[in-house]
């Protein structure tokens, strides 16, 4: 398969230049985004649910509700009818002469259904007749089959009962039934937006596409619109056609110059199945080129695929943008309104499909209608919506989802406008998106900057790849961990050295924390324990726990790289003292801060019921001695071929069955960012070293209490034998240190931690 992939990648055109592209996607540790691109799937769109079997009535509340809170929606409607059948159409379409008879009774038919459904939707969502329609699109099929009366019949309907006061208007048509007469009557009901398929100036292959128009068709169809009044033209081209050659698509991007379109979509032919997809527009069947195979020799290779793209991206780079990733616009226009309504980080309001296998959603829910026709009109009649499918997003995927359809803007992703969508929650905070980031950050396909994340020029063109296959999928309610609350703690772990070459010593280190480094203010919400290593691996070494009281709160101040935030900045700036004990700090040891080892780990599961109360670790008061605890870190490790989502649903389903010894508690934490990444720790937390040794006075020796106790819990030593067979416990042969505690931040009345 390897073999078949770089073959593929290496079917390049040697007059032009290899693809930017190309040394990433060759590179063994990139497979897995060479395997997407090679297997062709339809992408960029498509942001599915994850909770399946969505109940109906929930997804019309979650509409509702969403609609009711948009500043605006798109409505689009499909009219599914078509003359001939394309070769790369996967689409549900009705063939039919529009000449014919009883073709006439079809499209009446069509207009009749689509009114009905329409007006079941009104009924199930009582928000949608007053919300404010951004842009309303009538989508094909060939829309521009419809005769003027059922067209005219269908806009007085939506005009009438939708609000399209500040809509605009757009229709897509074909080049041969876009008449100049046709496109009048557009113009006088109001549309201002036209759009059409050419796939190609080169006639040969139009032909071989099986579409029954020609380039020169196409260029007319331009110039009527244009005389008639339209000024916003967009035609769809595609690129990887079989028998296309890089010269044909270079022609296309001539011929785009030359006749000045104001919007152009570029895509890259895909036959995977749109069903399985969830695209916008669902599949029926298969394509004719699907059912010869999309891999044959016909269809130019991977590497002639992206040297087009970048051919594409050379020629229109001086006169157009790219927003969102293959809709194209010129400098001089908008982008596609309907695209920044449901892709746009500022908006992605709702939108609602009405017709043969329409796509609606909303920020807490989709659906995907009825393909086949018959059971469409059927459905109807029974006087339900034609849905086919539902799934629904659970918190973690509504955040996800918004990333992505960010993403694929092409624009900057700003965690400030993510914040606002998501009450105040960073998207650092998910995660799967703070997985994702540090995957791709590492890979160069995106940046990572004061709170931006930005595509590289590998990012864009692989921004497909990127959304379908760097970012975790699947049933969020299975998630699997017990805690997935963005506002739980956050543990952070930093290596800490001395200057032992100075001739510092721990005493030294230890007695200057408590007298001064104490002093040095927390941000908000944040506390801190400097830790020395009692016994294990790092006996006699120091480990900094900071214990945030949210990963929101977190990213206020740390970025996903480690370093600060301009917040973060701005508050050691504002507090000038603590700076000058920080750096005698320094003078002795590093701190909390990079190039410093560290891992923020997530919390995955806790024994709410330990009798360790909330309080300071480290304690002293005068005349006393000083109160302090051990914090037992034990790195764990799975089992070989043991999944880390069934070790989580594991946890998830069993840490209540958890009794700890009295004055233990048990955390169990799993790396989200840093040098641990994605590894588990089981962090003990012991309220003193009589605890400790009551217990076990040395490593892996247990009293005779802890016998006790162990026989008393026999559901808890039950339990643990379960985990064993999934990953390593606390205690040998896995690499653990036990701490004590030795100093803590002081918390004051303006910078109080947690």
């Amino acid at each position: 398969m390897n073999d078949i992939l770089l073959d593929s990648l290496n079917d390049l055109d040697p007059r032009y230049p290899v693809p930017q592209v190309y040394d990433f996607l060759a590179s063994p540790e990139n497979r897995d985004i060479l395997e997407y691109v090679y297997r062709d799937p339809f992408g960029c769109h498509v942001f599915p649910g994850d909770i399946k079997d969505y109940p109906l009535e929930a997804y019309f509340q979650d509409m509702a509700h969403d609609i009711a809170q948009a500043k605006q929606i798109h409505l689009w409607v499909s009219i599914p009818t078509c003359r001939y059948r394309c070769h790369f159409c996967q689409f549900p379409t009705i063939i039919l002469n529009p000449q014919s008879a009883p073709s006439q009774a079809v499209f009446r038919q069509l207009v009749d259904y689509n009114i009905k459904e329409a007006t079941l939707w009104l009924d199930k969502v009582p928000t949608l007749a007053g919300a404010e329609v951004g842009e309303f699109n009538i989508f094909g099929g060939t829309p521009s089959l419809l005769p003027a009366a059922e067209l005219q019949r269908l806009m007085a309907f939506y005009q009438q009962h939708f609000n399209l006061s500040a809509a605009t208007l757009r229709f897509e048509g074909e080049p041969a039934t876009l008449t100049k007469s046709y496109l009048e009557r557009l113009k006088t009901l109001g549309f201002s937006k036209i759009s059409f398929g050419v796939q190609s100036f080169n006639n040969d292959i139009i032909a071989a596409c099986g579409r029954r128009h020609t380039a020169e068709t196409c260029e007319q169809t331009i110039a009527n619109a244009r005389e008639v009044g339209f000024d916003w033209i967009s035609i769809d081209l595609i690129y990887g056609l079989p028998g296309q050659s890089v010269d044909d698509v270079k022609y296309d991007m001539e011929k785009c110059r030359e006749l000045a379109i104001s919007h152009v979509v570029c895509t890259k032919l895909h036959l995977a199945e749109f069903m399985k997809q969830r695209t916008g527009v669902s599949g029926q069947r298969q394509s004719l080129w699907q059912k010869k195979g999309a891999n044959s020799e016909a269809f130019p290779g991977l590497g002639k695929q992206y040297q087009m793209r970048e051919l594409i991206e050379r020629y229109l780079a001086a006169d157009y943008r790219e927003h969102p990733t293959m809709y194209f616009h010129r400098n001089t226009q908008h982008a596609e309104k309907w695209k920044g309504l449901i892709t746009d980080l500022d908006k992605q309001y709702p939108e609602v499909a009405i017709g043969l296998g329409g796509s609606s959603k909303c920020s807490l829910a989709e659906a995907i209608n009825i393909t086949d026709y018959r059971r469409y009109k059927a459905v109807l009649d029974e006087g339900q919506l034609p849905i086919d499918s539902s799934q629904g997003f659970s918190p973690l995927q509504r955040e996800v989802n918004a990333f992505k359809m960010a993403l694929s803007t092409l624009r900057p992703v700003c965690n400030h406008e993510f914040r606002k969508r998501f009450d105040g929650r960073s998207f650092f905070s998910n995660p799967f998106i703070c997985r994702a980031l540090k995957t791709l950050t590492s890979k160069t396909l995106l940046t990572v900057r004061d709170d931006v994340v930005t595509l590289t020029p590998n990012g864009v063109t692989l921004v497909e790849a990127i959304i379908n296959t760097q970012f975790s999928s699947g049933d969020s309610r299975r998630l699997p961990v017990t805690n997935t609350d963005v506002s739980a703690p956050v543990f952070s772990l930093y290596y800490i050295a001395i200057d032992t070459e100075a001739g510092v010593t721990n005493a030294q280190f230890e007695e200057f924390v408590r007298e001064k480094g104490c002093k040095i203010p927390c941000y908000p919400g944040w506390r801190w324990t400097l830790l020395r290593g009692l016994r294990g691996e790092r006996a006699g070494q120091f480990m900094m726990l900071y214990e945030i009281e949210s990963a929101e709160c977190r990213d206020r101040y740390q970025r996903a790289d480690g370093n600060l935030t301009p917040l973060a900045r701005q508050f050691w700036r504002d507090r000038p003292q603590a700076q000058a004990i920080l750096r005698e700090w320094q003078r002795l040891g590093t701190f909390s801060a990079l190039p410093t080892l560290y891992t923020d780990y997530r919390l995955l599961a806790e024994n709410k019921k330990s009798t360790v109360t909330e309080g300071p670790r480290y304690r002293e008061r005068p005349g006393e001695e000083a109160e302090a605890r051990v914090i037992g870190i034990h790195n764990l490790a799975l089992r070989p071929d043991v999944k880390a989502q069934d070790f989580e649903t594991f946890i998830a389903e069993n840490h209540h069955r958890i009794e700890d010894y009295p004055d233990w508690k048990f955390r169990l934490l799993k790396g989200e960012r840093g040098n641990r990444l994605d590894q588990y720790v089981v962090m003990m937390e012991i309220a003193s070293l009589v605890a400790l040794d009551q217990f076990y006075p040395q490593p892996d020796i247990a009293t005779d209490e802890a016998a006790i106790f162990a026989r008393a819990h026999r559901d808890t030593k039950q339990m643990y034998e379960e985990w064993k067979q999934l990953a390593s416990f606390s205690g040998s042969p896995q690499i653990y240190t036990d701490y004590l505690a030795v100093a803590e931040s002081q918390p004051d009345e303006e910078n109080r931690g947690v």
